[in-house]
């Protein structure tokens, strides 16, 4: 009896001994299996290829994030509609192009004529009409090439540009205006388009790019299309007012940006970085015959006429123009028009040759991303 007993308590004790043994080693693999299941979650499955950036906030709506420019005579393959943009497949990859800047092969061509330019005629060197514009004389002979809505594309002597459509008149001008044409006439406006800084996109593959949210857009009976104008933007997607952009670089005309794989450029102008300083708002007046765009170019047709004297919010000075909030509604408005004081007498102008355009855009030359 004492002998079984003795063999009892010895099995028992080697049972004992093998299931502690075993307890640290289930301990220790689960240990390991949680800390490989944590490891993706310290380490983001972009952080090989995702660039540092900074944030920024975007000031107006509608702006473009450039991938490249396409010239004119360029054939582009159009697959899709997205508001007042065509989604093209180029020969530098696929993306937005605004519908004004290219003729479909089903449209006829345009047939140019003799305009020309009246008092106070400014020549552009981009279709954004952002450069300061040099002053055409009056009565100069002007070739009309294309219709691009607000502007023409047109040639003078030997030089291509971009003018207001309503700065060219049909027959020659018959008034006596002199011909020290210093005045200017309503230009457009920003600081961003045309060719920015010099800064280059980066290595990016556009081979595959489409934005989800036009898949649903897509035609079925896609056509080609004749680029119109040199340096015409092929954009990833048009940002709006308060978004955020993670920009990795930039420079004083220009914001290169990083989206989802891709790398763009903005206008350095309608961002703001955390460094930047605070505009500070102030109320100012209509002056008389002022109006308010929802276009930071300052082209086309104003969304409001404002009475003189009218109460006028300045959000932020853009260089060219002013962010404002008149009678409830945000919108743009020419420097000239806004008076931090009361107007005094009626009908008054501002004294000004009009809006010459925005600032020019940086002298580096812009390196398209590589393909």
């Amino acid at each position: 009896m004492k002998t079984y007993q003795k063999y009892f308590f010895l099995v028992a004790a080697i049972l004992l001994l093998a299931g502690c043994s075993k307890a640290p080693e289930e301990t220790t693999s689960a240990s390991t299996q949680t800390t490989v299941t944590q490891a993706p979650e310290t380490e983001p499955a972009t952080g090989a290829t995702e660039p540092n950036s900074e944030a920024g906030i975007v000031l107006v709506d509608h702006v473009p994030a450039v991938l490249t420019q396409l010239s004119r005579g360029d054939i582009v393959t159009i697959l899709g509609e997205q508001d007042d943009c065509y989604i093209v497949d180029s020969a530098k990859g696929q993306g937005l192009l605004e519908k004004h800047l290219v003729r479909t092969a089903d449209q006829s061509a345009y047939e140019s004529w003799t305009g020309y330019a009246k008092y106070g005629t400014l020549l552009h060197r981009n279709y954004h009409l952002t450069d300061d514009g040099g002053v055409v004389t009056t009565n100069t002979k002007v070739q009309v090439l294309e219709d691009l809505t607000w502007c023409y594309l047109v040639q003078v002597e030997d030089t291509r540009g971009y003018v207001l459509t309503d700065q060219i008149s049909k027959q020659p001008i018959k008034s006596s205006s002199p011909n020290n044409d210093t005045g200017g006439g309503n230009g457009g406006g920003s600081s961003g388009g045309g060719t920015p800084g010099g800064q280059d996109g980066g290595d990016i593959s556009l081979t595959d790019f489409f934005p989800n949210t036009v898949r649903a857009v897509l035609l079925s009976n896609q056509r080609t299309a004749t680029v119109l104008v040199d340096d015409a933007e092929l954009c990833l997607k048009y940002f709006e007012r308060n978004d955020s952009v993670n920009v990795t670089q930039h420079t004083t005309d220009t914001c290169i940006i990083y989206l989802d794989g891709f790398y763009a450029f903005v206008p350095r102008i309608f961002v703001r970085m955390e460094q930047d300083e605070l505009y500070e708002s102030w109320t100012g007046y209509a002056k008389w015959n002022a109006e308010v765009y929802d276009d930071y170019h300052l082209y086309g047709e104003p969304v409001k006429n404002l009475k003189t004297n009218t109460e006028v919010t300045v959000l932020d000075d853009l260089g060219y123009c002013y962010l404002v909030e008149a009678e409830g509604e945000f919108g743009m408005m020419r420097p000239e028009t806004v008076s931090k004081w009361k107007q005094t007498s009626g009908n008054s102008s501002n004294g000004s040759g009009g809006s010459s355009g925005g600032s020019s855009s940086g002298g580096e030359e812009w390196t398209p991303p590589k393909m």
